[in-house]
């Protein structure tokens, strides 16, 4: 019995693999066909609904007084209508070059957008040099699949895909880019700046109640996370077969870096 759920997980796997595939390659042929602007290599949007979104800027609105002084005058439904928002579009939106050209920063603040970049990593340097002294990076940082493969399957089964074929499934389409925690900690370092990391989650042990550095994190929720990087270790993609467990265990965390 346990040799036939394995088969069938492992055909699971593969097919769901063969889909994103497919999927990827229509992408980009609606997008040769029909002219659609790429931003960053990526031809997927987030489309939002209106409704929730004047739910949310309400309730913001009810609790924050400056929140809602700068938004009397506003559409909630539509953030468009917003002031003092400038927006940008299309490649010009495109985090790898906006601080290229774009500087005296701040505060750079992003949520679950590091880990659909293509570079993610050169997106942090340039953003680094456009904050003024002083100013402060603040990045959350999903490393979880996003859905691909899970709930069907174990959460970190993406990591075992071989690169080619992960990068077949998801180049140019926004879908995780398996940037793990230790290149983050290893670009900012580089960086020299004043650090904070912030673990949200574990992959294997689920989200933390609060967000907190890795020393505070209750040991029961290390050891669970442990015993499912030990379990599933061995069938990891080779790129992830040479970084040490404390790292390859993360699935979320908060990044605050200090320009000094």
């Amino acid at each position: 019995m346990k040799q036939k759920i394995k088969l069938f997980l492992k055909r699971s796997i593969i097919l769901n693999c063969c889909a994103y595939i497919i999927h990827n390659l229509c992408t980009h042929l609606r997008g040769f066909s029909g002219g659609i602007e790429s931003t960053s290599g990526t031809t997927h949007s987030t489309i939002r609904n209106a409704e929730k979104q004047s739910e949310i800027y309400e309730q913001l609105s009810n609790t924050r007084p400056t929140i809602k002084k700068f938004l009397e005058n506003s559409n909630l439904a539509d953030d468009t209508t917003f002031p003092m928002i400038k927006r940008y579009y299309g490649k010009d939106a495109a985090g790898e070059t906006f601080f290229d050209d774009n500087k005296g920063y701040d505060i750079i603040i992003s949520r679950s957008v590091l880990e659909h970049l293509n570079n993610p990593i050169r997106s942090l340097h340039t953003m680094y040099k456009a904050l003024n002294p002083g100013g402060q990076l603040i990045h959350k940082v999903d490393l979880q699949d996003h859905a691909m493969l899970t709930p069907s399957s174990h959460d970190s089964t993406f990591l075992t895909i071989l690169s080619w074929i992960y990068g077949l499934m998801t180049k140019g389409c926004g879908f995780p880019n398996r940037v793990l925690f230790h290149e983050y900690k290893q670009a900012m370092n580089e960086i020299g700046c004043m650090l904070e990391f912030f673990i949200t989650g574990f992959y294997g042990a689920g989200s933390l109640e609060h967000e907190c550095e890795f020393d505070d994190i209750p040991v029961k929720l290390k050891e669970k996370a442990m015993q499912h990087f030990n379990c599933y270790k061995k069938s990891y993609a080779s790129k992830f077969k040479d970084i040490a467990a404390d790292n390859l265990i993360v699935s979320g965390f908060f990044l605050v870096a200090t320009k000094t």
